[in-house]
């Protein structure tokens, strides 16, 4: 698939010291990676002409009337195709390709040399995958407004929103927001390039559920803290249990720790540690948590 258009230079001076005359405006050719686009020759009594890649100034190949072809880099083999009138074919198209030609034109009477400029551009082609819809918001209290954002992965690219059922098209830009009443509906959006377009549906009510909001994104990351709260909450479990057995026991030993506090002999008398160590919990956990061990 290609095409191209004109825009306007007058004439055209080559790198030589002469200045060569144009053949015609300027012309803009697309095509698609992957596929072939023509080089158009349309002067009369064309003998022979040739053809330069002005991004690398590589004089690439020269062709003539009839289908003759001679290509002069080998990077060219296999993909390049002349035909009866002395136009050129370009195929197997990558992005390397896109830039600049310039094909130098004699035809006769009077071997006569004119200069025709074609500039490429060389766009992918789009696919579903191309397209992601982002859930930017969505509101709550009942009502289910929700604000979508299309990106597409490509250059030279279009982006409109359609709905369901319409022909019309219902915001052309890459931003959506539907409200409350519309959300039941379906919205495409549709991305287009010069060379292909591709779609994908999204249905907005989806987005109020507490599931789909948990797949936009948020779901496994709750799905990790759930996990790291439940562990704290049978830790804390855990704690507080010993700290009840150990209070529960009739003796505490402080081993060879000489804080002179006082004996333990019947039971744990907190109240005497307070005195030592303040109004601070972490010091009396500590206390019992040493004392059990060494009993």
């Amino acid at each position: 698939m290609f095409y191209y258009r004109t825009i306007n230079p007058c004439f055209y001076c080559s790198l030589d010291i002469l200045c060569q005359a144009s053949c015609g405006d300027k012309q803009t050719v697309i095509g698609a990676e992957g596929g072939d686009v023509l080089l158009p020759v349309h002067q009369i009594g064309v003998e022979e002409v040739t053809w330069v890649s002005v991004n690398g100034i590589n004089n690439f190949a020269r062709t003539e009337p009839g289908g003759f072809l001679r290509i002069r880099d080998n990077r060219y083999e296999d993909r390049l195709y002349g035909t009866t009138d002395g136009s050129l074919n370009l195929t197997k198209l990558t992005r390397e390709d896109q830039g600049e030609y310039r094909a130098s034109i004699l035809s006769n009477p009077g071997n006569r040399i004119c200069v025709q400029l074609y500039n490429l551009t060389v766009f992918r082609r789009l696919s579903e995958k191309d397209i992601g819809i982002t859930l930017v918001n969505v509101t709550g209290n009942g009502t289910c407004a929700v604000a979508l954002l299309c990106a597409v992965n490509g250059s030279g690219v279009t982006i409109s929103w359609r709905r369901s059922h319409d022909r019309e098209i219902h915001g052309i830009n890459d931003f959506l927001h539907v409200p409350d009443p519309e959300t039941n509906h379906s919205f495409t959006c549709i991305a287009q390039n010069p060379v292909s377009n591709a779609s994908r549906t999204v249905t907005p009510r989806e987005y109020c559920q507490p599931e789909s909001r948990e797949v936009s994104g948020s779901g496994p990351f709750l799905f990790y803290w759930m996990i790291i709260a439940k562990a704290c909450e049978i830790l804390l479990v855990g704690l507080f249990l010993s700290i009840n057995l150990c209070l529960s026991r009739k003796q505490c030993k402080l081993s060879s720790l000489d804080l002179r506090l006082y004996d333990a002999p019947d039971h744990c008398r907190i109240s005497q540690m307070s005195q030592f160590w303040g109004d601070s919990p972490f010091p009396r956990f500590l206390y019992i948590q040493a004392s059990c061990l060494l009993f």
